[in-house]
């Protein structure tokens, strides 16, 4: 049985059928293994990934409210005007709609001369 010339074309599904051919040496059964190692090691670079992606999920929904709440104390610093007496009574970060973060600042500003002081709470997006 004469085994044919191999052409140029149908070198993808030789390689995916793996059958033998003259001028092959056994590279394209090699070639083979290596894809089908490929696609088991891509299968399992994707559960590492998922599993990866789960834990950062886990990470930052630990670390999140303590990271917003020091930003918010940051933006509400830098938002809250203090030179006209107002004090930053207590910073707090909140969910608002649509899965927002929101600063809930709560501020004593000075009344006029004679009134008592306002405690009021101040909302905005970090």
């Amino acid at each position: 049985m004469k085994i044919p010339e191999r052409p140029q074309v149908k070198l993808w599904s030789t390689i995916l059928s793996g059958r033998p051919y003259a001028d092959d040496f056994g590279l394209i059964r090699i070639f083979k293994s290596f894809i089908y190692g490929s696609v088991l090691m891509g299968y399992i670079l994707h559960m590492i990934k998922i599993f990866y992606t789960i834990a950062l999920l886990a990470l930052v929904s630990v670390i999140g409210p303590a990271a917003n709440a020091a930003n918010c104390r940051d933006v509400a610093a830098a938002r809250i005007d203090v030179r006209n007496g107002a004090q930053i009574l207590g910073v707090r970060s909140e969910k608002g709609a649509y899965g927002k973060t929101i600063c809930v600042v709560t501020v004593r500003q000075r009344g006029k001369p004679g009134m008592r002081p306002r405690v009021v709470t101040r909302k905005f997006r970090p």
